[in-house]
């Protein structure tokens, strides 16, 4: 049967809807009042209608009314507020922190998420946005595997597979970065001590090479090694004394 569900896009779209409209609205009442309407003496020797202009100094004398700009109250304060209020919305609805992008937009920003550097902290600070993580992917989860499964036994069916189709499981990271000397203290614990990687794979990991270049490095590190304790000990020069005897 099959499953349908709603997108978290569906969801505030009425609220991106009337973001575009402040938007507009407060674009426009600046436009506006880039240029506005001016009113003053008659210039036209009293023909009576009003003169609209921008940006030009109006010379008056004492009796002459003091010329003016037709303005209205926009209450742009107003209506970035409301902008404000709305991207909150967007992020509320959403289940997704601001500051999860490494900015922020609102007044409210709730936080930069930077104050934390252990791997347990952070867990703990992400944890609304990993509680989400971890129930849209139990929506995703069967449906992946199901495709993957079936793309095995088309393959296998009408391809050249060589391999028996086996229904595969998937191991979900939570995708926060991990402390790696964290990691290696932890790995120490467990163990005892005892090593975890081999020292191969640590250079492929540290350099990001290959195998043929990290066994290149190893046949180095091993030269040196011998070049450092060198190739024979002090005893050779004692050898042989006591064969020859005396001379």
């Amino acid at each position: 049967m099959a499953r349908q569900g709603i997108g978290g896009l569906e969801k505030i779209e009425s609220v991106f809807s009337a973001i575009n409209d402040r938007l507009v609205q407060i674009d426009y009442i600046l436009w506006k009042h880039a240029d506005p309407t001016a009113y003053g003496p008659d210039l036209e020797g009293g023909s009576g209608e009003s003169q609209t202009f921008g940006g030009k100094y109006i010379p008056v004398t004492s009796e002459d009314p003091t010329p003016g700009y037709m303005t209205w109250e926009a209450k742009l304060d107003a209506a970035f507020k409301e902008l404000d209020y709305l991207l909150g919305t967007v992020f509320t609805m959403s289940e997704t922190p601001q500051w999860l992008f490494g900015t922020t937009m609102t007044e409210d920003r709730g936080g930069t998420g930077t104050s934390h550097t252990d791997g347990a902290a952070i867990k703990a600070r992400f944890m609304p946005i990993l509680s989400k993580v971890s129930r849209v992917r139990g929506g995703y989860d069967t449906a992946i595997r199901d495709a993957l499964y079936l793309a095995q036994l088309l393959e296998a069916e009408h391809g050249d597979a060589n391999y028996t189709p086996i229904y595969p499981k998937i191991h979900w990271k939570d995708g926060i970065p991990q402390n790696d000397k964290e990691l290696a203290e932890i790995m120490q614990i467990r163990t005892g001590n005892k090593p975890t990687i081999d020292v191969q794979s640590a250079i492929k990991r540290q350099d990001e090479v290959d195998d043929g270049q990290a066994k290149e490095i190893m046949s180095r590190i091993g030269t040196d090694r011998q070049d450092e304790e060198g190739f024979v000990d002090g005893s050779v020069f004692n050898a042989g004394g006591d064969e020859g005897g005396d001379r």
